[in-house]
């Protein structure tokens, strides 16, 4: 399956037709999760999510020493382009240092400090391997049944690849509770037993629990270290399905290289915590 069979997908159709109120705001979505570090927070409709995205990084520049610091949904896209430049500054010049580097840096701009030894110590491989994933990668060419040499993924490649790739999303636990919470609400109410295959949006398994919106015979299966293809494919259903949500109402009318980013972002903010069937108006 590639992005042109995804989109003419029935269930995908479907699933779109179900979403697009919620997506333009015709249909309140009513979301609240709390938690003792980000207080609490309540959102109305998904363009709200987005236009109050708040995550606080802090990232070490390579190459100047310079710290990049923010929160905001602006600071993100500034983050993306000083990263960006980075890892494609690396790739130019064939430095497997710089480039690996530039990694470490995209890890720990996103959090994801597990991963970093291993980056530093496979450097010499690493460009080659990643240049070949992203290669298969690429929304506009990709093929689900294509993904042989995707070798590093998981959250925190995902925010590799979507610094690499065009219309290309951070793929973490809280972008797949959203996505999944929202493919378990349709399938209940269109009265589905099961989530239909190219609606499956898998969860990591060894992050934050609770955020797995299973409920009776509608399972969401969970995503594991060390198995790299899994978590392509629904990275890259997740890249299909954000990019047409991304054409409907508020969101249609943002620059076009910031609208994925955008839904993106709403995702993240409403999956903090599942959201539930009473959530939606």
């Amino acid at each position: 399956m590639d992005a042109r069979a995804y989109e003419q997908d029935v269930s995908v159709r479907d699933f779109l037709a179900w979403a697009r109120p919620l997506v333009t705001g015709e249909r309140p979505l009513r979301h609240q999760w709390s938690s003792p570090k980000h207080g609490m927070w309540r959102f109305e409709t998904m363009f709200e999510a987005y236009q109050r995205y708040d995550w606080k990084f802090s990232a070490q520049v390579p190459g100047n020493g310079e710290r990049i610091r923010g929160h905001t949904f602006a600071d993100t896209l500034e983050a993306f382009d000083r990263l960006g430049e980075r890892l494609r500054e690396g790739l130019a010049r064939q430095d497997a240092d710089a480039f690996a580097e530039a990694v470490v840096a995209v890890l720990d701009w996103g959090g994801i400090r597990a991963g970093i030894r291993k980056v530093r110590r496979e450097r010499a491989t690493l460009m080659p391997a990643v240049l070949g994933a992203a290669e298969q990668l690429a929304p506009g060419s990709a093929r689900l049944d294509r993904l042989d040499v995707v070798r590093y993924m998981s959250s925190g490649w995902s925010k590799v690849y979507a610094l690499l790739l065009e219309d290309f999303p951070i793929y973490d636990s809280r972008v797949a509770c959203a996505m999944s919470s929202l493919v378990v609400r349709y399938c209940e109410e269109r009265g589905l037993g099961e989530v239909p295959a190219s609606l499956e949006f898998r969860v990591p398994a060894s992050q934050v629990k609770g955020r797995n919106p299973s409920t009776g015979t509608l399972r969401v299966r969970g995503l594991h270290a060390g198995y790299p293809r899994p978590y392509a494919v629904v990275n890259l259903r997740a890249a299909w399905l954000l990019k047409l949500m991304g054409q409907e109402g508020r969101f249609g009318e943002l620059p076009g290289g910031e609208r994925l980013l955008a839904v993106q972002s709403a995702m993240f903010m409403l999956g903090y915590a599942v959201i539930g069937q009473e959530a939606l108006g």
